[in-house]
């Protein structure tokens, strides 16, 4: 059983929620949830915002534990403080690995040495280091595209976390929100987020990201061709 229908069997028998209710706040046919229950298909991304939207009008609270058995770590309570700096080109050697690791590689946009270090100069770029008090090394790099953008459009370009599990992550997004919006002015923040991805896709939901639409195809790999998901956040959406 995937991770996303074993949390939504648990909080189902947990709330005494059933199967028909639930079914019938998203619209679907009953066999579509007992699917999910069993084990027999895992819900994706999309299919897990409507989850969560559909049982919040059934019980916020059973749509909150869904959350935190769907994320697990990633919405451990934590009280992770970190800190944004501009990169230097001695961090380039932590950037490219941070990037290129296994975990990571499948889902982050690759750049060259040259790309990165040409961004860290640029005026529409914030090429940052994500740093924590407590550790002597960086946990993760974020980019940030369209500083100067007439739009006032801001793209989180990267965020990549190499020290996982730590909060590190639902950090870092809330100084970017606040970056974006308090320092640079702007009126939206949008990422894409490779379809598939499902857990990124619930933390940036989570973080108030709304998906926009869907670039199908838009990526050819030597396995075939990915599609990615746009979200964006507006600044009458933004709690500080």
């Amino acid at each position: 059983m995937g991770r996303a229908g074993s949390a939504l069997k648990q909080v189902l028998e947990t709330y005494k929620i059933s199967q028909n209710r639930l079914a019938t706040a998203l619209q679907v046919e009953r066999s579509v949830v007992n699917r999910w229950f069993h084990g027999q298909v895992d819900p994706n991304g999309e299919t897990i915002v409507a989850i969560v939207q559909a049982l919040r009008t059934l019980n916020a609270t059973a749509a909150e534990r869904f959350i935190q058995l769907y994320l697990g770590d990633l919405m451990r309570p934590t009280n992770a403080t970190v800190q944004l700096r501009p990169s230097q080109p001695a961090d380039l050697d932590f950037v490219l690995a941070a990037e290129q690791h296994p975990d990571n590689s499948p889902y982050v946009w690759q750049w060259s040495r040259e790309q990165h270090l040409a961004a860290l100069t640029h005026p529409d770029i914030a090429h940052l280091i994500i740093e924590v008090p407590t550790r002597q090394t960086p946990v993760g790099y974020v980019i940030l595209i369209g500083l100067q953008n007439p739009n006032q459009s801001i793209q989180l370009c990267r965020i990549v976390i190499e020290v996982k599990n730590q909060g590190y992550g639902k950090a870092t997004l809330k100084q970017v929100k606040q970056l974006a919006f308090q320092t640079y002015n702007a009126h939206r923040l949008w990422l894409d987020v490779k379809v598939g991805n499902d857990r990124a896709q619930a933390v940036y939901h989570d973080a108030g990201f709304i998906i926009e639409g869907t670039f199908r195809d838009y990526v050819k790999t030597p396995q075939g061709y990915d599609s990615y998901r746009i979200m964006s956040l507006l600044r009458p959406e933004y709690q500080p």
